[in-house]
C-alpha cells in the first residue's frame, strides 16, 4: 500500500505492513496509525502551524516526518521492537518536537532551527538512542531515558538554551554541546556504568551533574565568563572532572562513596573550588590560575 495526501486537513491512516507517504499544506492536521510489522511512514509538511501525529504499533516500524514553517507541531509514538522515529527539519519560530518510545533498540533523531523551540523524548526499554539538534534562541531539550544501554546526544548553538537529561539503568551515556550565552545543561543518572559529558562555550553557563550508583563518570568543558558547575557523586568508583576557562567561575565537587577520583583546573580570576570528599580511596586534583 503506498498513498499520497496532498493537501491534507486532516487525515487519519491505518496501515499494516504498509509503506504510507503524505504531503500536507499549512495548518493541516496528519494522523498516522500503524499496527503490525514492517511499516513505514513518510510525512512532508511546508508551511505554518502543522501538526504531525502518528503511532506505531508492531515490530521493525520506521517513522519520518519534515516540516518547514512556523509553529509546527511533531508527536511520534512507538511501541514495540527495532522502532526508528526521525524528525529531520522544523525551521522557523515556536515548533515542537515530541517523541515516546517504548520497547526495544529504538532510536530517535531531531533537527530545529530558528527561535523558542522544544524537544521532548521518553524512551523506555533497552537500546534506545536519542539525538537532538537545535539552532537558535530560548531552545529548550528534555530527554528521560529509563532502562538499558541508552544514550543520548545535545547539539545546541545560540542563546539561552536549556538541556535536561535524566537516566535510570545501566549503561546509559549522555553529551550535551552548548554554544552561546545563558546556557543551562543538567543531567541526572541513576544505576550502573553511566557517563555524562557537557561542553559549553559562552558567558553564564550553568552545568550540573548528579550521579547515583556504580561506575559513573562525568566531565564538564567550560570556556567563557561566569559560569556554575556542580558535581555530584555518591556510590562507587566515580569520576568528575571540570575545566573552567576564563573569570569568576565557581565549581563544587561532592563526592561520598569508594574510589572516587575528582580533578578541577581553573583559569582566570575570583575562581572558587570546593571539593567535599566521605569515604575511602578518593582523590582530588585542583589547579588553580594555571
Amino acid at each position: 500500500m503506498n498513498a499520497i495526501l496532498k493537501p491534507l486537513a486532516a487525515a487519519m491512516i491505518l496501515a499494516s505492513v504498509s509503506t504510507t507517504t503524505v504531503f500536507a499544506a499549512e495548518n493541516d492536521i496528519t494522523r498516522v496509525n500503524q499496527k503490525g510489522d514492517l511499516n513505514n511512514v513518510y510525512v512532508r509538511q511546508g508551511g505554518d502551524e502543522n501538526k504531525i501525529l502518528i503511532d506505531q504499533l508492531g515490530d521493525r516500524n520506521t517513522s519520518m516526518a519534515v516540516q518547514s514553517g512556523e509553529d509546527n507541531l511533531a508527536t511520534l509514538n512507538q511501541k514495540g521492537n527495532l522502532n526508528r522515529s526521525y524528525v529531520y527539519t522544523q525551521s522557523g519560530n515556536d515548533n515542537v518536537i515530541k517523541n515516546k518510545q517504548r520497547g526495544n533498540l529504538n532510536s530517535f533523531q531531531a533537527g530545529q532551527s530558528g527561535s523558542d523551540n522544544n524537544t521532548y523524548a521518553l524512551q523506555m526499554g533497552n537500546g534506545n538512542l536519542a539525538y537532538s539538534r537545535q539552532a537558535g534562541e530560548d531552545n529548550e531539550v528534555k530527554i528521560n531515558q529509563q532502562g538499558d544501554r541508552n544514550r543520548a546526544s545535545n547539539i545546541q548553538s545560540g542563546q539561552d538554551n536549556k538541556f535536561t537529561m535524566l537516566q535510570e539503568g545501566d549503561y546509559n551515556s549522555s553529551t550535551n554541546i552548548q554554544r552561546g550565552e545563558d546556557n543551562l545543561s543538567t543531567s541526572y543518572q541513576r544505576g550502573d556504568g553511566n557517563q555524562t559529558t557537557s561542553y559549553q562555550v559562552g558567558e553564564s553557563n550553568l552545568s550540573k551533574t548528579n550521579q547515583q550508583g556504580d561506575y559513573n563518570s562525568a566531565y564538564t568543558y567550560q570556556n567563557g565568563d561566569n559560569h556554575d558547575s556542580l558535581l555530584t557523586q555518591k556510590g562507587n568508583a566515580n569520576y568528575a572532572a571540570a575545566h573552567q576557562y576564563g573569570s569568576d567561575n565557581l565549581l563544587r565537587v561532592k563526592q561520598q562513596g569508594d574510589r572516587n577520583m575528582s580533578t578541577v583546573c581553573q583559569q582566570g580570576t575570583n575562581q572558587q573550588a570546593f571539593v567535599n570528599q566521605k569515604g575511602n580511596g578518593n582523590r582530588s586534583n585542583v589547579v588553580q590560575g594555571f
